[in-house]
């Protein structure tokens, strides 16, 4: 599971909802393509890094009720 957390001087969606591996690739480009001073936050983060680390599928729709699977 991975979560990205970006801040920006506007107050607007960066991106419509992504749900395709082409659509993460296309958000993904136009985050490097950020000015630096428009980019003020950038906050990833990784859950279960570890290979022997897991949750079952009941964990992780508790801990994160809404994912999203990229197909």
């Amino acid at each position: 599971m991975v979560t990205l957390i970006l801040g920006t001087t506007d107050d607007y969606s960066l991106f419509e909802q992504i749900n395709t591996i082409s659509g993460l690739q296309a958000a993904l480009i136009k985050i490097a393509s950020m000015r630096e001073d428009y980019l003020f936050k950038f906050e990833l983060l990784w859950t279960l890094q570890l290979a022997e680390q897991y949750l079952t599928t009941e964990e992780l729709l508790l801990e994160y009720s809404n994912p999203i699977n990229l197909v």
